[in-house]
């Protein structure tokens, strides 16, 4: 380990290493707000401890130290298909002390400090876009930013790691989403064994459902940072809990445990352990409700840094109101919020506290009111609930009492919770049934638990009618003016009370519904309706004669009454009623038209004013969207089958009765019709216009009309085929028209052209000569040939890339075709292409990279006679340029006129810098591990390369100069070889540009003892383990060892116990020396917990064998593997179930046993002792000496028993004479038979018992009487 670390000093002084100060950061987090579309402002915020370093250059405190620049924060998406990442630039936006200072102290943030204490925030900013191409098209984006490094002094694992804080949008998750904002600055400093109540919530304006919990606190993305052993991400620091397992309990009268409610966010905790530097990370994510499953909408983190400083008797304040309230909508709600704050031990005074509220709901009010008793201060929250339209709505307002203690406050937060319940919104609903009976119904009245409605006459104020339906009838009021009171509670206990009156004044509510005014012989409807039933029980009457009953469908030929006669029934009472409607009869008018008519397609809109229909007075109608505005339309894209369509006439007169006359149309099919065009040379023959049809495919079905435009001569045929010849048309083009008919009559159109072209002569003006390697040439530019639009061909040779174009690749004597096909009129000629051969330059320099050190050249190329060029190359041909720094390029040219054509070669030399070394040993002699020390200079040089006995270091990105000083070269990875007197380095720079210069050393090595096999491991505290690196030496001295543990002297033996180590990291030293030369090792040991095992049996671990079957709960730390082993050679002896039931086949005492392993591989055993009893205890004694001598229980015989309810004995002699009986068992043989005394003998005894559970059992055995 010591020439690692040696090599890493030496890396920063030879290679540029730059200081690094810790940046005392206390901590962050970052929130994001929707601007438009994928855009987001993104905010960081970093807490900075004032004693430290300031960010940027910026920030309060006397330091004049500067951290790491925060410039960018990080965007990267963060699905299963893809990860891409882009960065943002960041701005600074504010600085701020919030340091917890009282009034009289100020913090060390700012000028004229009174105080050690200091914390900052810095707040930056930057506009996200993530429709940025790089990672746009995503769903999930991760945000986040590094800093380095967190406080050295973190006692609990994360001193100097890396700090990172991030955040999470997922834009997919339904509209655009904003972070919550967290309501509290966080609190840095705590004091010992006092009690911390604070909060991590947070206010989220998009309604969301939010979630807390802790989390691993980060060094990089997806990077947890290490604790040290005994603490985690979820017992960041020494806490107080007097019991194990601990159970959070936050309203003990000390606060027990680590609290934190995932619900609120709400921390309670005692911190213990002084001067303890920790690291709290929440976690708060962000859910939205979508298509009936809850989705992640993102999330956002607080990571601080947090200090725990001696106790000055401080307390934190502790809220004693509630914080918790349930109302209902409308409630007016006056909660008192107080708050204790026990007197300080130390200074005997009590502070004030200052409460405030955030988050509050609109229109509440959170006054402050001063008192003569401590803590001084009370505040009242005043509201009234709001209407509420779900089930229910949480508010959740943040409060914090904050005391006036010195130098620093200490603040506490509650989050107080009001959940508003709605009320039922009661309407009350009265149908008229008619005849003074009433329909009461309870309208919108849902999840109700009670309800009661009542009527009272309002002349009399008597209550006649109650009910608990929501829907009742009342019946037979009389007329008078009634009061309505209901009252309905729903299942949250919120009480709706609502009044209403009735105005009971009989009248009929029948009526009639259906015209009076009807067209002679058309039917009509008629219906009698009330405001209870849509159908009445109905029979109807015209001119006091029955034509039906319920709905009436029927039509009149002459003027009359119509009569209804209804009966309503409901419940108990019934109403009748009679109606009258005056029927009138109106005539229609005759509609006199054809019944059919038939239209071709595509002839436009045909007017169907041109129908001969009478009267003319009417209008026309069609479910067809061929009929517009009293138009047939006959077009149709598709227009080669038949369609029809039926339209209406209607006529009304002045009676206002309506005639209707149904006429059918039907569009006749016209005839499928292309022609194709063609295009002909002048000298062609005839042109047949039939073979110029492309449709239809029967063309002799058909009759055509054909015209040419412009052609004044005769369109000749031959056998029914039409032709004309070119040379009557001419050159040009010209347009021909053709209308085909079929045999419906229907006809069609089409046009197309022909097109005459003249003949073709072939000129060429210049011959074709060409050089070698002059690139693609355009024949057609270069030979004048006309026309210029033809083709290009060799006979054996493919030298043209297209119909113009010709490579010069090559060279020769090539023969080509020049062809030109104008539609027919065709032309071509043969012509010969000469490629003159470029010579093959050859050059003793060619194009490439060379070090300077290899400089001057001396430049020579064949075919001679050349010239060269450049500015560096004399009159003999040397190029030779100045020494440079950098990489510099220089083209050089060498021209050469040969066959009539010029020829060159360019050759582009890049001269590289060539780096220097000079470098020497500091002494000529070393131990075998013992570093080679170097010093001197490198110039021009990017890497450094160091051989020894064939091993290779190579060193990249040095300074193009460079001093070396005490650069070493390590011989550990050579002790496998033998020493030699005589060794040698190999020494060599390089630079980016290939370039390299090499120098060789000469010096002896001594042999030096070697540590194997020692490196990071680790043990469990079970079993105990010996710790015995192997050592390689050859040499003939005594060895001596020496081992420290955190730098502290532990062992100078050869080997150690791992009981010698305490659980958790050890930093271990082994250090191994024959007096001249030695050599170290430094491992990390770490001695890792037994995990904690135990159970509990239940119902107890003594039990009968009729109860043997126990159930073993487990009591163990969590994720563990499990062995049971129940002492029994029973098939099912041993489990490895975390807890389960067992039973026990027979009595007898079992030692059970429980292995605990954790993924490490540590275990840990507990034991229990089963004892299973027989289900009758008894004990018999097998002597007795009724002789009165000695103790009581010796002079008569008993039997000991229990669990048992009925008992006989009897005893008999060697004769088997009957000498005692007896069913109690509590009483004693006195050794008497009757009043006899039994002589010393062998007696013989039956016991026979039944049990508690109905079994019998049964006992023989002797005793012996003695005297």
């Amino acid at each position: 380990m010591k020439i690692r670390l040696r090599h890493i000093i030496i890396w920063l002084t030879l290679f540029g290493g730059t200081n690094i100060f810790a940046s005392h950061i206390l901590g962050g987090e970052i929130s994001y707000k929707h601007i438009k579309k994928n855009e987001y402002k993104v905010t960081l915020n970093i807490y900075r401890d004032c004693n430290g370093c300031k960010i940027n250059g910026y920030g309060g405190g006397s330091t004049s130290e500067n951290c790491s620049e925060i410039d960018y924060i990080y965007v990267k998406t963060n699905d299963d298909t893809a990860s891409k990442e882009v960065k943002f630039a960041l701005k600074r936006e504010s600085i701020a002390d919030i340091s917890p200072v009282c009034r009289t102290k100020i913090s060390n943030c700012l000028k004229n400090s009174n105080t050690i204490f200091g914390t900052e925030l810095q707040t930056f900013s930057a506009t996200v876009d993530l429709d940025n191409e790089i990672i746009k098209g995503f769903c999930k984006y991760i945000v986040y930013i590094v800093i380095a490094e967190r406080n050295s002094n973190i006692t609990t694992g994360q001193a100097k790691q890396n700090f990172c804080i991030d955040a999470m949008i997922n834009i997919c998750a339904g509209k655009v989403n904003n972070s919550p904002d967290f309501i509290s600055k966080p609190t840095f400093i705590y004091n010992s064994n006092k009690a911390v109540y604070q909060t991590f919530g947070t206010t989220d304006n998009d309604n969301d459902s939010l979630v807390y919990t802790l989390t691993p606190a980060l060094t990089g993305l997806n990077k947890e940072a290490k604790y040290n052993s005994g603490f985690s991400f979820n017992k960041p620091l020494s806490f107080y809990c007097p019991e194990n397992p601990c159970l959070p309990d936050k309203n003990a009268s000390i606060p027990i445990g680590f609290y934190f409610d995932s619900n609120t966010g709400e921390n309670v905790f005692v911190p213990v352990s002084e001067s303890e530097r920790a690291v709290i990370a929440v976690k708060i994510e962000d859910y939205k409700y979508i298509s009936g499953k809850w989705i992640l909408a993102g999330y956002i983190k607080r990571d601080i840094q947090i200090y725990v400083k001696s106790n000055e008797g401080n307390n934190s304040p502790v809220f004693t109101s509630k914080n918790k309230l349930e109302v209902c909508e409308d409630e007016e709600i006056e909660l008192k919020i107080t708050a204790k704050d026990d007197k300080n031990p130390l200074t005997g005074n009590y502070d004030s506290i200052l409460f405030a509220a955030k988050n509050k709901p609109e229109n509440s009010d959170f006054l402050q009111y001063t008192q003569t008793d401590p803590p001084y201060r009370y505040a009242v929250f005043k509201w009234k609930a709001p209407k509420v339209t779900e089930n229910s709505k949480t508010y959740s307002v943040h409060i914090n009492a904050t005391d006036n203690n010195c130098p620093l406050n200490f603040t506490s937060y509650q989050n107080l919770t009001i959940k508003v319940y709605p009320k039922i919104n009661l309407k009350i609903v009265k149908n008229n049934l008619g005849c003074g009976n009433y329909e009461i119904k309870a309208q919108d009245a849902e999840s109700y638990s009670n309800y009661e409605l009542k009527i009272f006459d309002l002349k009399t104020e008597k209550q006649i009618f109650s009910t608990a339906k929501l829907t009742d009838t009342i019946s037979n009021l009389l007329n008078a003016k009634y009061l309505i009171k209901a009252q309905i509670t729903n299942n949250y206990g919120c009480v709706t009370n609502i009044t209403d009156t009735i105005n009971n004044y009989y009248k009929s509510i029948s009526i009639i519904k259906g015209d009076s005014v009807v067209c002679k012989d058309l039917a009509h409807q008629y219906i009698v309706t009330n405001n209870i039933h849509q159908y009445a029980q109905t029979n109807w009457y015209f001119e006091n004669n029955f034509i039906g009953n319920g709905t009436l469908t029927t039509s009149f030929n002459q003027n009359g009454s119509l009569k209804a006669i209804s009966n309503y029934q409901k419940g108990k009472w019934n109403c009748s009623d009679t109606l009258l409607k005056t029927i009138e009869i109106m005539e229609q008018t005759e509609i006199i038209s054809p019944d059919k008519i038939y239209l071709c397609h595509n002839t436009g809109f045909f007017d169907l004013s041109k129908i001969e229909i009478l009267p003319q007075s009417g209008t026309w109608s069609s479910n067809s969207s061929l009929l517009v505005n009293n138009f047939i339309n006959t077009n149709d894209s598709f227009p080669y089958k038949d369609d029809s369509l039926t339209i209406l006439y209607k006529v009304k007169n002045s009676n206002g009765c309506e005639s209707v006359k149904k006429i059918d149309i039907k569009i006749k099919e016209i005839p499928e019709f292309e022609l194709s065009s063609i295009t002909i040379c002048e000298n062609s023959t005839a042109i047949w216009l039939n073979n110029l049809i492309k449709k239809p495919y029967k063309k002799l079905d058909y009759n055509y009309n054909w015209k040419i435009y412009g052609y004044n001569g005769i369109i000749k045929e031959v056998n029914g085929n039409k032709y004309v010849l070119s040379s009557d048309l001419g050159l040009g083009i010209h347009k021909l028209s053709a209308k085909i008919t079929g045999k419906n009559s229907c006809q069609n159109y089409d046009s197309t052209i022909i097109e005459i072209t003249p003949t073709v002569n072939i000129k060429l003006e210049n011959e074709i000569e060409l050089c070698q390697n002059t690139g693609i040439v355009d024949l057609n530019k270069i030979s004048g040939i006309t026309p210029s639009t033809g083709t290009w061909s060799f006979f054996d040779f493919p030298l043209f890339t297209d119909k113009n174009h010709i490579k010069t690749d090559t060279c020769g004597v090539f023969e080509a075709i020049y062809i030109y096909d104008n539609y027919g009129c065709y032309d071509s000629k043969k012509i010969n292409i000469k490629i003159a051969c470029s010579p093959k330059i050859s050059s003793n320099i060619e194009s490439g990279n060379y070090c300077e050190n290899k400089l001057p050249f001396k430049l020579e190329a064949l075919p001679a006679n050349g010239t060269w060029e450049s500015k560096f190359v004399n009159s003999e041909n040397i190029f030779n340029p100045p020494e440079t720094e950098n990489t510099t390029t220089y083209n050089v040219k060498y021209t050469i006129n040969y066959e009539k054509c010029l020829f060159e070669k360019n050759i582009k030399l890049t001269i590289l810098p060539s780096p220097k070394l000079k470098i020497v040993s500091n002494k000529d002699e070393y131990c075998h591990n013992e570093p080679i020390i170097l010093n001197g200079k490198i110039t021009k040089a990017d890497n450094f390369k160091a051989t020894y006995y064939s091993k290779t270091w190579n060193f990249e990105n040095i300074s193009r100069v460079l001093p070396v000083n005490d650069f070493e070269i390590s011989q550990a990875n050579f002790y496998n070889s033998k020493p030699l007197k005589s060794q040698k380095i190999t020494l060599s720079v390089f630079n980016i540009e290939g370039c390299t210069d090499s120098l060789t050393l000469d010096f002896n090595v001594l042999e030096a003892p070697q540590i194997l096999n020692f490196g990071d491991t680790s043990y469990c505290e079970k079993p105990i383990n010996t710790i015995l690196p192997s050592v390689k030496y050859n040499g003939s001295k005594k060895l001596m060892y020496h081992w420290e543990n955190n730098g502290i002297f532990i062992s100078n033996q050869k080997e150690i116990k791992s009981s010698a180590l305490l659980p958790g990291i050890n930093s271990l030293k082994l250090v191994v020396s024959d007096g001249m030369c030695r050599d170290d090792k430094l491992a990390n040991i770490t001695i890792n917990h037994s995990p904690y095992v135990d159970f509990m049996v239940i119902p107890a671990e003594t039990v009968s064998i009729l109860n043997s079957e126990l159930e073993f709960i487990n009591l163990s730390e969590n994720n563990l593997n499990f062995l049971w082993n129940f002492g029994t050679k029973q098939s099912n002896n041993t489990s490895t179930e975390k807890s389960l039931k067992f039973k026990f086949n027979d009595t007898g005492t079992y030692y059970v046993k429980l292995k605990g392993t954790n993924a490490l591989g540590c275990y840990d055993y507990f034991f229990k002792e089963i004892k299973i009893i027989p289900e009758v205890l008894i004990f018999v004694p097998n002597a007795f000496s009724p002789n009165n001598k000695g103790v009581d229980e010796n002079n008569t015989f008993g039997v000991t028993i229990n669990h048992y309810s009925q008992f006989k004995i009897s005893i008999f002699d060697r004769w088997g004479h009957k000498v005692y009986y007896s069913e109690n068992a509590s009483e004693r043989w006195d050794g008497k038979s009757g009043e006899v005394k039994c002589p010393t003998d062998i007696y013989f005894y039956n016991i026979e018992i039944l049990s508690v559970s109905g079994n019998t059992y049964k006992y023989r055995g002797t005793i012996t009487l003695i005297k």
